[in-house]
């Protein structure tokens, strides 16, 4: 069964002919802190309460570093010591970002991956590693096409699956922003016809990486990484997190309860959003926009009102003509008002709508977000809304 996957580290292994993956989700830890105009004293209505997300500490993370001959090594080895702490990221006197470098190894020829399963006779798989920016050369819009780097035509390319994101970071030294582009997501694969002067250009690529920014991580490549039908995953284990102390304050308690609250329905949000691009109704049989706004009315009302049973209601109700519109109207495979009956009926289903993975939720210690029958129906009844409102947005550009 094919599944969306979340965790941004994995392993690959093959072993006694048998394909697996490992996949890592890193541990993250929320600190709350009070700031104060005023360190040494506490003036009412001068403190901020705010919080931090920050890389749960005592895990272990491994890098590399490129180097075009031995004396660039050696001068970059000679500033890694494994006595010294670096400090990373920010709010290090707070106790923030404190790092400790240790098993320095150099290898002659390193390789990135070690290929699962049996190379294909007339294909070159080419998976991404990183996310990675491709500039047209002609017109000097970033790409999604790895043509221009590999020196192949369109007719060479045989399948894709390419998925994008927008990427964007900030320069210290100014102080701004810098400018957002479009970036091919890392996991994207690339199926090419096997020619010869194509395996000898990435036998370089794949060392020296492509497109823009390669000093930052981007353009890693893969070359014929894995070429199997599945690859059952696993998760690797990572320790829980905790907090260092047990709040029993109620109202430290109830702080923190509507901290997890807020971060969680921020995550929901975002998946939300990533739903409703992905579902479309079909152009052909979309509602009239008068019928799709009375329903985004309806909806709505049982939104604030809390009973998703006034849409089912409604959808009983309707007349024969508006009732067809939306018995006609397709969306995954089945129509308007039977896809929004099964989420009324059953609201704790929008979760697998969302794709929310119950187990990377933000978290504050031991205390856990709760996805209730009430935050199901609210998030149901803004999927339907959504999606109406898409539709609706269609009609008047159709």
């Amino acid at each position: 069964m094919e599944k969306k996957v979340s965790e941004p580290f994995c392993h690959l292994f093959e072993i006694d002919e048998e394909e697996g993956i490992i996949l890592y989700q890193p541990s993250n830890q929320v600190q709350i802190h009070i700031f104060r105009a005023n360190r040494q004293r506490e003036t009412a209505g001068e403190s901020t309460i705010f919080r931090y997300q920050a890389l749960e500490a005592d895990q272990d993370f491994s890098s590399v570093i490129l180097a075009e001959n031995e004396l660039c090594f050696e001068k970059i080895k000679n500033l890694l010591t494994e006595e010294v702490v670096f400090n990373f990221g920010k709010s290090h006197l707070a106790g923030y970002g404190h790092v400790k470098i240790n098993n320095i190894n150099s290898f002659e020829n390193w390789e990135e991956y070690s290929p699962v399963g049996n190379e294909g006779n007339n294909t070159v798989v080419i998976t991404l590693l990183s996310d990675t920016l491709i500039r047209d050369k002609n017109t000097g819009a970033y790409s999604t096409s790895l043509n221009s780097i590999l020196g192949t035509d369109s007719k060479s390319l045989k399948k894709t699956f390419v998925s994008t994101r927008v990427r964007g970071g900030f320069n210290n030294t100014w102080n701004l922003p810098l400018p957002q582009v479009l970036a091919i997501r890392a996991g994207s694969v690339f199926v090419y016809e096997k020619r010869s002067e194509l395996l000898d250009r990435l036998e370089t690529l794949k060392v020296i990486g492509i497109g823009e920014k390669r000093e930052e991580g981007y353009g890693r490549i893969a070359v014929n990484w894995h070429q199997v039908n599945g690859i059952k995953a696993e998760k690797g284990e990572l320790k829980e997190s905790t907090l260092p102390y047990e709040m029993k304050d109620p109202d430290s308690l109830c702080l923190a309860k509507r901290i997890v609250s807020r971060m969680t329905k921020e995550k929901l949000d975002r998946d939300l959003i990533k739903a409703v691009n992905k579902l479309e109704i079909t152009k052909e049989s979309i509602p009239k926009k008068s019928q799709l706004s009375r329903m985004r009315v309806i909806v709505r009302r049982s939104l604030s009102e809390d009973d998703l049973s006034i849409v089912t209601g409604h959808l009983d109700k309707m007349k024969k003509t508006a009732s067809d519109q939306f018995q006609n109207a397709q969306i995954e495979r089945k129509s308007l008002e039977q896809w929004i009956k099964e989420f009324t009926a059953n609201p704790q289903s929008v979760w697998d709508a969302l794709q929310v993975n119950k187990n990377n939720l933000p978290s504050l210690g031991n205390i856990k977000p709760e996805l209730n029958d009430n935050l199901a129906r609210e998030y149901t009844a803004r999927l339907i809304d959504a999606v109406l409102h898409k539709a609706s947005k269609e009609v008047n550009n159709g």
